[in-house]
């Protein structure tokens, strides 16, 4: 819910100013009708710049925050991240991009409650933004919508909802020219899912970062815990085995206390962070949290990690010479091989898993 209701002139100035907005950030696109002017080798170029060239580098980028960006799993989140980073990096995007950017406008201005919202016409192809739409209106019926106010800088317009039926129009290529097409009282109006200030605003805040940041670490260092319980369960064994000063035994002391000191330092860094300001700016804090998330699974991995003299300690035969030429001789492994390769295994399973 909004927190104060904005008149129509309210709303048509503010619109203005993120239409400016959207259009300072895409300078070219394939599907403006002023295109048709282009001579035809620049129109095609302009056309697979879009096609071929931002659309596969935004969706290759999204397709990686959703499998290795720990703060971008939401995935409307990370569509929409990766078509203003390279929609703007390059300059080049049609409705789509504009209609994002125009709600980028809104989701960074921290001095307004103005609801935004992306919406599309259904099976037709053009993409604008809805400002102020009233929240108990039908959201399939613009002439309920109140002071709602239609943001369009694919076609350079801005009007109250209510005149959509003479002012919007779709998107067709017609004979190789691009076309703005009228609508009709058929035309179908649709909001694309979760791309709209509710959904996202909460999410791009400081203070999700943070409880994403704080969720996910803790569940590293579990994973860092339990791989401590289970060494602890092998030095034990040894310890019975071969006494308190055994080789082995000493090695893997020596880790665990490691593990622990390392792991104390981790949470009282993760604690500052969770605490730290960062300038009330969400974008530095994101990127922040993203360097101390990378250098938590760095230092992670080196703290678990057994040095190569170590390892060969550990897993070295037992017993007598004839013993150890046998055991070599066939390959065998050893009880301590097997359970640090199998304490290993499980902790990679996880930690692997998460530590992108």
């Amino acid at each position: 819910m909004q927190a104060r209701k904005f008149s129509l002139e309210e709303t048509l100035e503010y619109a203005i100013k993120a239409m400016e907005y959207a259009q300072l950030q895409i300078k070219k696109g394939a599907t403006q009708v002023s295109n048709n002017e282009l001579a035809p080798d620049y129109f095609s170029a302009l056309n697979k710049g879009v096609t071929q060239g931002t659309r596969i580098l935004i969706k290759k980028d999204y397709k990686a925050k959703i499998k290795n960006d720990v703060f971008n799993k939401q995935k409307a989140l990370a569509y929409f991240e990766s078509v203003i980073k390279f929609s703007s990096k390059y300059s080049l995007g049609n409705c789509n991009e504009l209609a994002l950017h125009a709600l980028n406008y809104v989701l960074n201005d921290k001095t307004t409650t103005m609801q935004a919202e992306v919406y599309i016409i259904q099976d037709g192809d053009h993409v604008f933004l809805v400002l102020n739409r009233d929240a108990d209106s039908k959201e399939d019926n613009p002439m309920t919508w109140g002071n709602a106010v239609i943001c369009d800088p694919w076609s350079n317009k801005i009007y109250p909802a209510k005149d959509y039926l003479t002012e919007l129009a779709d998107f067709k290529r017609i004979n190789g020219k691009n076309t703005a097409l009228p609508i009709n009282e058929k035309t179908r109006l649709k909001q694309k899912e979760d791309v709209n200030t509710q959904f996202l605003k909460p999410l791009m805040t400081i203070e999700n970062l943070k409880n994403i940041f704080l969720t996910e670490t803790e569940l590293l260092l579990s994973y860092v815990k339990s791989y401590d319980k289970s060494l602890k369960l092998e030095e034990i064994r040894l310890k019975e085995k071969y006494g308190d000063q055994h080789g082995k035994v000493l090695i893997l002391a020596e880790k665990r206390q490691l593990i622990k000191a390392s792991l104390k330092t981790m949470e009282q860094n993760i604690q500052a962070l969770v605490k730290k300001e960062f300038k009330n700016d969400y974008h530095f804090a994101k990127a922040q949290l993203r360097k101390a998330w990378k250098l938590i699974n760095q230092n992670i991995e080196m703290t678990v990690q057994f040095s190569p003299e170590h390892q060969a300690r550990l897993f070295e035969y037992e017993g007598t010479e004839l013993q150890k030429k046998y055991m070599t001789f066939f390959d065998k492994k050893t009880d301590t091989q097997w359970n640090i390769e199998i304490i290993t295994e499980e902790f990679n399973k996880n930690f692997l898993r998460k530590s992108k």
